[in-house]
């Protein structure tokens, strides 16, 4: 794991999200139709009773490997790079399975758990990759849900002609939408994820770049997707791609929780404070006092603060999409255990 010492690339990410911020991006204008996505996937209803708020480590994590091609739209060029015809996606499933429960472990391909299940997708940061995360995201999906990690083409370690920032708006407007439609596909067709979703209660999350690209395509008008039902940002910034920004109908209420580090050299810290104001209730913000950009959201709960950024993470979306009315009591429990030089909060709950 590079995240931690390479000080190369955390400046590489500091001067990228500064670009990101400063331009004016054409994504949409003001006469958006707060539309959000068309597609939608045949499932209408869990096929059974879905498995209610569960403890981090109740299930095993199974593992899968994806590789989702977009036909319908094209990968820009980049620098020399030329552009694609399509979009290639490479996801990692991480789902609730059978055996002994674990948050640290994960089984290529192990035989799931009864579900269904809440489905998470989580976006990773510029120059990141999904997997890189797959620590943290193993302690949400030990806790009973579906969460699905793509690569993007675009703004991963690995792209040709480097990583940038500017995909954002494609990853927020087309990227999410089509994922989602993947993995409800997957829960529709016979295989690992058959009947393991719930196509009622999908979250997105994502940190640095990735929570920028959560956020636009929770609360944007050009973006918004209506089958979101709660937002988790880490570490990230308000970038509106429709000027002058307002929260889309449908989002109005849309739950959020944002987690930021004081010391955030990356993303400033007063970007929480923007994000907060940005959007409608309910909501919540978790201040990490001392932390930084990027190792509490990392390390899984192997920190005092990695383990509040996972320990609210599921405690917020257990409220939200598992209905559970204990959910934002234990996340301030959470963070009241951790103390003042660990974590504090706020919130708005409307």
């Amino acid at each position: 794991m590079r995240f931690g010492s390479d000080q190369t690339m955390v400046r590489r990410i500091a001067t990228a999200v500064a670009v990101l911020f400063a331009l004016t991006l054409a994504g949409c204008s003001s006469a958006s139709s707060d539309g959000g996505s068309t597609t939608t996937s045949a499932s209408r209803q869990a096929t059974a009773k879905a498995p209610g708020a569960a403890k981090i480590g109740t299930y095993a994590v199974g593992a899968h490997s994806e590789v989702w091609v977009d036909k319908t739209r094209a990968t820009n060029a980049n620098g020399k790079e030329p552009a694609k015809p399509d979009r290639t996606l490479p996801a990692l499933v991480l789902y609730p399975a059978k055996g002994a429960g674990s948050s640290t472990a994960q089984v290529d391909d192990a035989p799931p758990a009864k579900g269904p299940f809440p489905l998470v997708v989580f976006s990773h940061g510029v120059t990141s990759q999904g997997p890189e995360y797959a620590q943290s995201l193993r302690v949400i999906a030990s806790a009973g849900y579906v969460v699905v990690a793509p690569t993007y083409p675009l703004s991963n370690r690995n792209t040709p002609g480097g990583a940038v920032v500017t995909d954002m708006p494609n990853q927020a407007k087309g990227d999410i939408p089509f994922v989602i439609d993947q993995a409800l596909a997957a829960n529709d067709a016979d295989g690992y994820l058959h009947g393991l979703i719930d196509p009622d209660e999908i979250g997105l999350a994502g940190h640095s770049l990735g929570a920028v690209t959560s956020i636009t395509a929770g609360y944007d008008p050009c973006c918004a997707e209506k089958r979101a039902k709660a937002v988790a940002e880490w570490s990230g910034v308000l970038v509106p791609l429709t000027r002058p920004f307002h929260v889309a109908k449908a989002a109005e209420h849309l739950p959020l929780l944002i987690v930021h580090g004081t010391d955030d050299g990356t993303v400033p810290y007063v970007s929480a404070a923007g994000v907060y104001r940005a959007v409608g209730t309910p909501k919540v913000e978790v201040s990490l006092p001392g932390q930084g950009h990027v190792p509490a959201f990392v390390v899984g709960e192997g920190s005092p603060a990695g383990k509040v950024v996972l320990d609210t993470t599921v405690a917020f979306f257990d409220s939200e999409l598992k209905g559970d009315d204990t959910g934002l009591d234990r996340l301030k429990q959470v963070v009241d255990a951790a103390g003042p030089k660990v974590a504090t909060l706020q919130e708005d709950l409307g």
